[in-house]
């Protein structure tokens, strides 16, 4: 335990300096990395709340429905929604990318974005045409999702893409939405 801490402050510690030095905050890989040690920790300090009940001498002996209950409301914690901020347009959302990955993940949508980009990868091979209309991907989960081609297929994004599959142009067919 105490090789976690001083790795968390050593972490902490070289953060400063660069943010002292660049006057900007630590990168998003170095504040997910640091919640997830944050994490860490407090999963094990709960557990030994729990299981091996630490402040027994304080508190005496916890009976076995406060533990289960602690224990219910470890997991209810780490599982709910993470957004202290309450703005309306943020309800819902993780406020961090790492509780995020975990919902792509455990949602199956980081399962069905994949599986639409090897559909869509199979049919550009494929196709022997020189121009191809794709369906919009059914899914875009927040952490692997960044850039898609759209409907205009002068767009350079959309003219890599083509170059890349060897064809003349790609595009996605727009959205029709419902009035």
């Amino acid at each position: 335990m105490l090789k976690i801490g001083l790795t968390i402050a050593g972490i902490m510690y070289s953060n400063l300096g660069t943010a002292l030095a660049t006057n900007l905050g630590p990168a998003l890989r170095v504040k997910n990395g640091l919640f997830l040690y944050f994490l860490a920790c407090w999963f094990c300090t709960v557990h030994a709340l729990v299981r091996f009940r630490v402040f027994a001498a304080l508190a005496g002996p916890q009976p076995r429905s406060v533990q289960l209950g602690l224990g219910v409301a470890t997991v209810c914690l780490f599982l709910t929604d993470h957004n202290i901020s309450l703005r309306h347009n943020g309800i819902g959302l993780a406020a961090n990318t790492v509780v995020q990955a975990y919902r792509d993940w455990l949602s199956g949508d980081a399962a069905r974005y994949n599986l639409a980009q090897r559909a869509r990868y199979a049919l550009l091979k494929a196709t022997t045409t020189a121009n191809v209309r794709l369906a919009p991907l059914p899914v875009r989960p927040l952490t692997l999702f960044y850039y898609d081609i759209s409907a205009n297929a002068t767009l350079w994004g959309n003219q890599a893409y083509a170059e890349f599959f060897g064809k003349k142009a790609v595009w996605v067919q727009p959205l029709v939405t419902k009035p």
